[in-house]
């Protein structure tokens, strides 16, 4: 990302996101071997990451399993 690291990103995606009614899943992406950052992204609440070099079916999997939380979660709180 030009400018800004992921994890700062990830933050400022925060603030906009404490602001919001509907949250944004955030989905990151890191090199290998960054497990520190890993770790920061998901304290800070990313919903799930993916390490570089990744395929196109993997990201595709992980939206799909982000969707599908975000449909059980709706589902929960209509109950």
């Amino acid at each position: 990302m030009m400018g800004m690291d992921g994890i700062t990103a990830l933050e400022k995606i925060n603030e906009v996101n404490n602001k919001l009614s509907r949250k944004m899943n955030v989905l990151m992406v890191t090199a290998l071997g960054k497990q520190e950052l890993i770790a920061k992204a998901l304290e800070l609440g990313a919903k799930g990451y993916i390490t570089k070099p990744f395929r196109e079916d993997q990201i595709a999997e992980q939206i799909k399993r982000l969707n599908e939380e975000q449909i059980f979660e709706n589902e929960r709180r209509h109950l």
